[in-house]
């Protein structure tokens, strides 16, 4: 992506703000958690309440986690983009 449309891009992400671009990290890894204690248990024929709840507590965390780095990658870039 060249720099004027991750400028455009991340303007519109900014104004939204930092509290939404992490909550949505966070419910996507969520979501990925889900699916993959699904697929687990399609494919072992294992079900245990932790199956499920355990993927997608640990998918809301590291999506917090990505989402609040990505989160400072792209507003150091957006910076140095303003700046020159």
């Amino acid at each position: 992506m060249d720099n004027r449309k991750f400028f455009q891009k991340w303007s519109k992400t900014r104004k939204r703000g930092r509290l939404l671009h992490n909550i949505t990290y966070a419910v996507s890894g969520s979501i990925g958690g889900i699916l993959a204690g699904i697929y687990t248990i399609y494919s072992h024929n294992n079900y245990t309440s932790a199956t499920i709840i355990a993927p997608a507590i640990g998918g809301f965390i590291g999506g917090l986690i990505g989402g609040n780095s990505n989160w400072n990658k792209n507003e150091k870039k957006y910076s140095n983009i303003l700046n020159s």
